[in-house]
């Protein structure tokens, strides 16, 4: 360190004059350099530039061409596809009646849904006698893949006519895969016939062996001579609760001719929560 006019002058070391000197040399190789860098970098961009946008050029009619051939109908099965998804028309077969002492037709129809993932919450059933429709229809439903029995009663002035017709038009669908309510368990058993002086009496057992209890169970009866319809009757089962066996009876005003068998149809709506008892039997029905 030395002193001069009252500075004070600090020796420069020697490795810091070489590092100076080397800069010196080379700063303009080092801009030179740093420059090109910049300028092939430039040219690296706007090369992914083009590729890119070349790409997309080339792909916008690839794309137009791949639209239109997916909206053809030759590439899209709309038929198909509207076959699995379209609800299939109710079935109607066993059109039959029988005629009472009076003169009047009960009427009957085994109305189906083919369906297997659709219910029938409505369906409108209108029976016919000739021209003549029989008012007012009768309102059915129906789960999927299930069959019921509909009838009409005390149809008057219809004894001559021989071939009744129906048609049925739904009025509402849905849409269900899997249904956990089945009233399968409720078993119709013990059909006892009784000649009366002006008809027939009907005694059955009705075991109501599902898990759910019943406000009201409306039960169409038919009895069969082979498969010709000898007498049909309607009737209401209150407070059938889940393992009740009880004895319902019916009685006709006419007298039947000799029954082979007989079927009971429970026309319950599965999928109203409202004809289903509570479990503690205290809250009354709507």
């Amino acid at each position: 360190m030395k002193f001069s006019n009252n500075l004070i002058v600090r020796e420069i070391p020697p490795w810091k004059l070489r590092l100076g000197e080397y800069v010196a040399r080379n700063f303009e190789q080092w801009r030179r350099a740093f420059v090109f860098t910049l300028f092939f970098l430039d040219i690296i961009v706007i090369v992914i530039l083009v590729v890119v946008f070349a790409g997309y050029a080339s792909g916008i009619p690839r794309h137009a061409a791949l639209e239109l051939e997916l909206s053809s109908p030759s590439t899209v099965n709309y038929q198909g596809f509207h076959a699995r998804h379209r609800t299939l028309p109710l079935t109607i077969d066993r059109i039959q009646s029988v005629v009472s002492r009076a003169g009047e037709l009960d009427m009957v129809a085994l109305i189906t849904n083919p369906n297997t993932e659709w219910a029938v919450l409505d369906a409108e059933i209108s029976f016919r006698l000739g021209a003549a429709l029989i008012s007012p229809p009768v309102h059915i439903f129906l789960m999927p893949r299930e069959q019921r029995t509909t009838a009409v009663f005390r149809v008057k002035g219809g004894a001559h006519m021989t071939v009744p017709s129906v048609s049925a038009r739904v009025l509402a669908w849905r849409k269900i895969k899997d249904s956990v309510v089945s009233l399968q368990g409720i078993q119709s058993s013990d059909f006892s016939y009784t000649p009366l002086p002006q008809g027939t009496a009907l005694d059955f057992k009705v075991s109501n062996g599902s898990a759910y209890s019943l406000w009201r169970a409306p039960l169409v009866v038919t009895a069969w001579q082979g498969e010709t319809l000898v007498g049909a009757a309607s009737l209401f089962l209150d407070n059938l609760r889940s393992g009740e066996s009880r004895i319902a009876s019916f009685a006709w005003n006419y007298s039947l001719s000799p029954v082979s068998h007989t079927t009971v149809d429970v026309q319950i709506n599965l999928l109203d929560p409202a004809v289903f008892m509570d479990p503690s039997g205290v809250i009354p029905p709507p």
